[in-house]
């Protein structure tokens, strides 16, 4: 145990001393004591590490007394929290633009602000942030390790660009109105947003950092945003294709202003969302992957969206069976009503695979692409006829005694001509086999079971001519 403390300790002194001289702070400071820079335009605190008290409402950063509203910047600067005595700070909500630059932050709750925050480069722990209002929120360029929450924000403007994050690493905003929204994605490591009872309006904007070709191969996960309990009033803007995004929206309202009519991603799910204005627009595709949606519980009839072969309905592992089917209905009788016959085809197809097993599904499918391909039926008849004529000419005499319903051969056979011979050697066989598989009936009194293995193969013969029957009839008269 002992020894586990040690290490701890040593450990917690190499990471502050990267920094720097460790200046634990027990009451509040003049900001001038640190300040490293002779610039006229901002304060510059570097090479230092910063141990806080923790102070649940006003934030640590209230020990720095600042004598103006000059911008802020910390350099390869250690942040920490830790607890003491119950006190409380009494401050005024700050103002001050702050710049973090090259700073581990293990540790720092950001309290009561209304000025400008950007983390540059940074290795971030945690960060929370209580009852914003105004300014800018950003993250450029760092590493999240594991979670930046922001809570009660009003109006606050949040950038996230290029910043990596860790398998378990969340950024979380909640209860709060978020006035613009930009998301850069970093090349390697996927990101994971968690939306809960916001407020979303202006631009909502997305880049890709690369081609989504090469993006695709180098993401080690995915990037997830998920909104719950959201009102959700602007403009989703993706600058391009997002691979292996998901977006899922769960008891959202979509405001008059949202907009999804350019929603490049993998996966987007509406789940017991609203939408306020009728024709809302979701525009779902990728140039490079399949793409999967989801509507449950959604009103989709209020929704402008083509359905495409690309798309496929994606669904959680607690969905029932009949919730399932029920998504696909509600879509199938949408696009008949609209006439939209491209989409109604994909989500017809799919429908009919989802419910049917897999033989009659790849039989359906083979066919005449599950009634779609009607000419299908016409030439693949005329190839299984080809293939029984074949089979009857080659096994003609046998044939003909087990069902023996045409002559095996003319009474003048001997005295016609080699041409007249071959004609009537070719054409017996083929009567034979339109007649099989043609006929809707089989006269059993005909049929000579001492020649057992050939009375089943006029059987089978019988038995598809009758399949392809109906097929043709449901194809011409669309029965």
């Amino acid at each position: 145990m002992r020894f586990a403390l040690l290490l701890i300790a040593f450990l917690s002194f190499v990471v502050v001393s990267k920094a720097g001289d460790t200046l634990k702070i027990t009451k509040p400071i003049a900001l001038s004591l640190l300040d490293a820079s002779k610039s006229p335009d901002y304060h510059l605190i570097k090479n230092q590490g910063l141990i806080f008290p923790f102070t649940p409402y006003n934030g640590p950063l209230q020990y720095l007394k600042p004598d103006d509203n000059k911008r802020i910047e910390f350099s390869n600067t250690y942040f920490y929290i830790y607890a003491p005595a119950l006190t409380h700070l009494k401050g005024e909500v700050r103002s001050n633009p702050l710049v973090f630059g090259d700073c581990y932050v293990k540790y720092l709750n950001l309290g009561f602000m209304s000025g400008d925050i950007s983390f540059v480069s940074d290795k971030i722990g945690v960060v929370s942030y209580d009852s914003a209002f105004g300014g800018v929120l950003s993250f450029n360029a760092s590493s999240l390790k594991n979670v930046v929450i922001v809570t009660n924000a009003k109006e606050l403007s949040l950038s996230c660009q290029f910043t990596s994050f860790t398998d378990t690493a969340i950024m979380r905003i909640v209860n709060s109105h978020i006035s613009g929204f930009q998301f850069a994605c970093n090349p390697s490591t996927g990101s994971n947003f968690q939306f809960f009872s916001d407020t979303l309006t202006k631009g909502i904007t997305f880049f890709g950092t690369q081609p989504p070709d090469k993006l695709r191969d180098t993401l080690s996960s995915p990037n997830e945003f998920h909104f719950d309990g959201c009102f959700i009033d602007a403009p989703f803007n993706l600058m391009t294709e997002l691979p292996r995004t998901t977006f899922d929206f769960y008891n959202c309202t979509f405001g008059p202003h949202a907009d999804l009519s350019f929603l490049p991603a993998h996966k987007v799910m509406f789940r017991s969302c609203r939408f306020i204005s009728t024709n809302f627009p979701i525009g779902i595709f990728s140039a490079y992957d399949t793409t999967y949606v989801s509507f449950i519980n959604t009103d989709v009839e209020q929704t402008r969206m083509n359905y495409t072969p690309q798309m496929h309905l994606w669904f959680d592992t607690s969905d029932s069976h009949d919730l399932m089917e029920n998504s696909y209905i509600r879509l199938i009788e949408k696009y008949k009503k609209e006439g939209k016959s491209g989409s109604l085809q994909a989500i017809d197809i799919q429908y009919k695979q989802f419910k049917e097993d897999k033989i009659i599904n790849w039989l359906d499918k083979w066919w005449w692409n599950y009634g779609y391909d009607k000419w299908k039926v016409l030439r693949l008849t005329s190839l299984i006829i080809l293939c029984f004529f074949a089979l009857n000419l080659c096994f003609w005499k046998p044939m003909q005694d087990a069902y023996p319903i045409i002559e095996f051969q003319s009474n003048d056979y001997y005295y016609q001509s080699r041409g007249q011979q071959l004609t009537d050697r070719i054409s017996r066989p083929l009567l034979f086999t339109f007649f099989v598989f043609f006929s809707l009936r089989v006269e059993f009194n005909k049929l000579n079971l001492d020649k057992l293995p050939f009375v089943t193969i006029f059987l089978f013969q019988y038995t598809v001519g009758v399949g392809c029957l109906l097929f043709i009839a449901k194809a011409v008269f669309n029965i």
